[in-house]
């Protein structure tokens, strides 16, 4: 389908994709990072098969720091790999289930070393990460996940037999407490840069709108709807770039026959009232190509790689829709129109290609054929 090129933007759905692998890669990075560090504490700490950590056998230690919350963690990254790769779930849906993942990963971090508060903090990570989707129920879902899941695990799960519960401990009371404090700051942060990008989205979708609306009014010709001059130098440009032969095109030039006299005969006020209506019927029945006013009573239509049986349909569907007219005030004009249609490859000059379909224009005229065909 031919187009007439436009400014670059940014295409958010492609982002918001783009966002999900990287969310699924900062998912892997992080269960690797935490499996490498334990690893390192492990050979760090036991230098035989006998000595401990504490109380803890080296088995015992590789099987509760390293292989469960590992192999938990690989669980939900294949979970997740699924979640991604799936074409049936939905972005959003995808969005959620990955920052729950990750939430998840974190969650077991913090349970399995809940010996150390500041390990609570972790649980920041997944809020902090949502927030690049700017959806603000997704993030707030999170964080009441992520503050309840924490407090609830240091307050009831007990995985480490040395670790205190902050009811047994003033000293580990206080901890919980200050890391609640900061999860309160930063999730609050989170809650503002969300709003504040939210606000600025939404502006520079508006400014977006408007230009896209002054973008299309510069383009477009306000008597017929149809595109103007100006936009069928943009799709020509197009044309000229495209050096591919396999790419074939049609032009077609139409002009209403005897349109001076129908100025002349009935006034301008009638005219551009006929002139709208056969822009409404170009610009309806033109359904595979790009149509413009040329000027005055002509205009154009541009296809790419459509059968010319299909270019004449187009153009014999006009006629038949000009002749059913059930507009008075046109059917009394008695208005007809004139078709000439050329075909080209890619790399033929699209300024020939309208010369050429003008040329075919004015014999339908002579030989009062209504529509001339040059292959």
């Amino acid at each position: 389908m031919l187009t007439i090129k436009k400014r670059p933007e940014h295409d958010y759905s492609q982002l918001k994709e783009k966002w999900l692998k990287s969310h699924f890669t900062i998912n892997v990075f992080s269960v690797i990072l935490v499996f490498v560090a334990e690893l390192i504490i492990f050979l760090t700490e036991f230098t035989s098969d006998t000595v401990t950590l504490g109380t803890i056998e080296a088995g015992i230690y590789a099987l509760k720091y390293l292989i469960v919350p590992s192999g938990t963690n690989l669980v939900l990254l294949a979970v997740q790999f699924f979640v991604v790769r799936s074409k049936r779930i939905l972005p959003d849906q995808k969005a959620l289930m990955l920052s729950f993942g990750l939430a998840c990963s974190c969650l077991i971090v913090s349970i399995v070393h809940s010996y150390f508060p500041v390990m609570m903090l972790v649980m920041a990570i997944p809020v902090i990460v949502s927030v690049i989707y700017g959806d603000t129920r997704l993030t707030n879902i999170l964080t009441w996940f992520c503050v309840a899941s924490d407090i609830l695990s240091r307050l009831f799960i007990k995985y480490d037999s040395d670790t205190l519960s902050p009811l047994e401990d003033p000293n580990t009371l206080i901890n919980f407490f200050l890391s609640l404090v900061v999860m309160a700051c930063i999730f609050t942060v989170c809650a503002k840069v969300l709003k504040y990008e939210n606000e600025r989205l939404e502006l520079t979708i508006k400014q977006e709108q408007e230009r896209k609306m002054l973008q299309n009014e510069a383009r477009t010709d306000a008597l017929t709807g149809l595109y103007n001059r100006h936009a069928l130098n943009l799709c020509c440009s197009e044309m000229i770039e495209d050096t591919d032969s396999n790419n074939l095109y049609a032009v077609v030039m139409a002009d209403i026959d005897g349109f001076k006299n129908i100025n002349d005969t009935f006034g301008h006020v009638l005219g551009d009232s006929a002139l709208t209506k056969i822009g409404t019927i170009i610009r309806d029945l033109c359904r595979e190509g790009l149509a413009f006013r040329y000027g005055g009573d002509e205009f154009c239509m541009i296809y790419k790689n459509v059968s010319v049986d299909i270019v004449k349909k187009d153009c014999e569907d006009m006629l038949a829709e000009l002749e059913n007219t059930t507009d008075e005030g046109i059917k009394k004009l008695n208005l007809n129109i004139s078709f000439g249609i050329v075909t080209g490859k890619g790399g033929t000059s699209p300024f020939k290609l309208i010369e050429l379909a003008d040329e075919q224009l004015y014999r339908s005229k002579r030989n009062k054929c209504r529509l001339s065909v040059r292959y």
